[in-house]
């Protein structure tokens, strides 16, 4: 057990005498879902960033955005809301421009849009 990290989603079930080692496994598209069902400092701080973004505290309207914030962020490996949130403005307007929920769709043309555009900024910074 001490071995299980404190994000591991593993667990031990114990019945009498039998006990099994659990992991919860969530791949895939179900792996965007998970900061919204398990908080951490970090995502909580961005899902209040984005509220106050957004200026709501209406579920409807800031979960996708809360979720594409928080998968940006990690990308990003940052918590600096000086260099997600501008990010995340730009992959929630490709999002809703490619009229996906999907991460998978969407995600991958961001980071490649987002590359060309750092480079294309530093570049400028050059000249």
């Amino acid at each position: 057990m001490r071995a299980m990290g404190k994000l591991s989603r593993e667990m031990v079930v114990q019945q009498g005498h039998q006990t099994v080692k659990l992991k919860m496994e969530l791949d895939g598209p179900l792996k965007y879902w998970l900061p919204l069902l398990s908080a951490t400092e970090q995502n909580l701080a961005v899902a209040e960033r984005i509220r106050q973004h957004l200026g709501t505290t209406d579920p409807t309207v800031w979960v996708d955005a809360f979720l594409v914030a928080e998968a940006v962020r990690q990308w990003l490996n940052t918590d600096d809301p000086a260099v997600w949130l501008p990010a995340f403005d730009y992959a929630e307007g490709l999002r809703q421009s490619m009229k996906t929920r999907d991460a998978q769709r969407w995600m991958p043309a961001f980071q490649k849009a987002w590359k060309a555009l750092q480079e294309h900024n530093e570049i400028e910074g050059v000249s």
